[in-house]
């Protein structure tokens, strides 16, 4: 296919989404993804023949009636995934150095406050007020329900109100308040920053249910890509896109970095905004926009540990596991290298076969600046050099021995290390600094950090993390958003509700 009515860059969960919808509706649709591999940050790799994943942990709204599970089930996936529910009384569990409780965060809302109220009885009153108001806040947004937005974003009146600071408004007790958000990793909350409708929005999912991919989170892209071919779509891999060709300020054709060239009536890009921008032919158009996007604040990077273990050396558990030095449980108060890491998300991944414990915490980009112009988009082909790789090690070994003095049995069971850093996020998903979650959200600036899905360019559109809200939902109702100007919503909206 040399053209299109529509061409999507990138197959990460946002285009594909786009493609799969659009597809289903009579496009013509042709996805170029630079990788090899499909997905985004759905993808996975094998390391000493074990299957890791890169980004999908867990996914909250998929039990039936719930919103991700229409959605997922309208764009032709629930009944071809393979998944498993979490821990009905703690998908999520909050503990701290020096306290051997447990702090379980449970699916559904009144379960919700039992758990808690088991450490913190004297709070049911105020953990009552609090789901409520999660509850209320995700009745604001028209499309979280499956209802036709009046606007192309996640637009609530709760965009100024400090998660924090409401938390605390409801809740007495300190440890408490640092409970509820403590797998604010997530969204890489922020004291004073955070907006409610972040954290409402994307608590509230896995409140309502938590479910795990057997076997990786690879099996969504899998399934859309063959849905989007089953529709006549076209799909491709090792395709970068080099440079969007514009002709009376129109998108007219992209050329590939192996010289192919494809047309096309519009454009969605599922990059970041100032990767796309910088693809322009217009020089003057580049310029125009390319300060606004630069300065906008990332959201930080991570820095990920898995480690493969013997048969049998650590039962899997059915939970996530939000480990703290102390009861600051915001992941980006301050970030102190020397202190590093300050907090730990641990997981078993559902495997048919293998026995795995993985880690994420944050990292700043700082730390990995030293190496900023290594390039590695395929892995033990292009190193970054001696001094990356014995610093790498270094780092999962403080990973490592903290993950030995929390699970004993696992120490001289571990078969192979595997780690990655910021810069793997930014070589493969071109996000700025190795950035997890795009732009950040501040009740500081409220609008700075949302991107119209139809850009200055009226035939190039966006979708992806960088466009309202990250995450597995939030990007699949972003696709959605973006899809709006191709097809009749009231009717798409009415066929998922009806899921």
């Amino acid at each position: 296919m040399k053209s299109a009515d529509i061409i999507i860059i990138g197959s990460g969960l946002g285009g594909l989404v786009c493609a799969q919808l659009l597809s289903k509706h009579g496009y013509k649709v042709l996805v170029l993804e630079k990788n090899e591999q499909f997905g985004g940050a759905l993808q996975i790799y094998k390391r000493a023949g074990a299957t890791l994943d890169t980004g999908v942990h867990y996914i909250g709204g998929l039990q039936k009636g719930q919103n991700l599970y229409q959605y997922f089930k309208y764009l032709g996936l629930m009944d071809k995934l393979n998944l498993h529910q979490l821990d009905i009384d703690g998908f999520d569990c909050i503990t701290f150095e020096g306290d051997k409780n447990e702090y379980k965060l449970a699916q559904g809302y009144e379960n919700f406050v039992e758990q808690l109220c088991v450490h913190f009885p004297k709070e049911r009153a105020g953990l009552q007020t609090y789901i409520a108001k999660i509850q209320e806040v995700c009745a604001s947004v028209e499309l979280y329900n499956i209802q036709n937005p009046k606007l192309d974003s996640f637009y609530t009146p709760y965009h100024l109100i400090d998660t924090q600071e409401y938390i605390q408004s409801i809740i007495q007790d300190k440890k408490l308040v640092s409970i509820l958000v403590g797998n604010n990793l997530l969204y890489a909350g922020a004291p004073n920053k955070t907006p409610l409708y972040v954290h409402a929005l994307i608590t509230n999912s896995y409140i309502q249910s938590s479910w795990r991919c057997t076997d990786g989170g690879i099996q969504i892209a899998n399934i859309l890509v063959r849905n989007i071919r089953a529709n006549g779509g076209v799909v491709l891999r090792n395709k970068e896109v080099s440079a969007i060709t514009l002709s009376n300020y129109r998108i007219s054709s992209v050329t590939c970095a192996d010289g192919d060239v494809y047309t096309c009536e519009h454009l969605i890009s599922n990059g970041p905004p100032l990767y796309t921008y910088n693809l322009l032919s217009e020089e003057v158009l580049r310029k125009n926009v390319k300060t606004k996007y630069e300065l906008q604040e990332k959201s930080i990077g991570a820095f990920t540990f898995h480690a493969i273990l013997e048969k049998e050396t650590l039962p899997y558990f059915n939970y996530n596991r939000y480990h703290f030095k102390d009861e600051n449980t915001w992941v980006n108060h301050q970030y102190n290298a020397d202190k590093w890491p300050e907090n730990l998300m641990i997981f078993t991944p559902k495997s048919t076969d293998e026995n795995i414990i993985s880690a994420m915490t944050i990292m700043d980009y700082s730390e990995v600046e030293e190496w900023k112009d290594s390039i590695n988009i395929v892995p033990n082909t292009i190193s970054r050099g001696a001094t990356y790789e014995a610093w790498k090690d270094a780092k999962a070994t403080i990973i490592e021995n903290k993950l030995i003095e929390l699970y004993p049995e696992i120490e001289n069971k571990i078969l192979h290390i595997d780690s990655s850093t910021p810069l793997s996020y930014r070589d493969y998903l071109y996000t700025k600094n190795g950035s997890m979650y795009g732009y950040i959200k501040s009740i500081h600036e409220p609008y700075n950090a949302y991107i119209p899905t139809v850009s200055k360019v009226p035939n190039m559109h966006f979708t992806g993390q960088d466009i309202n809200l990250h995450g597995i939902l939030g990007v699949t109702l972003s696709a959605f958003l973006t899809c709006m100007p191709f097809v009749d919503i009231d009717k798409v909206l009415s066929e998922v509700r009806g899921m």
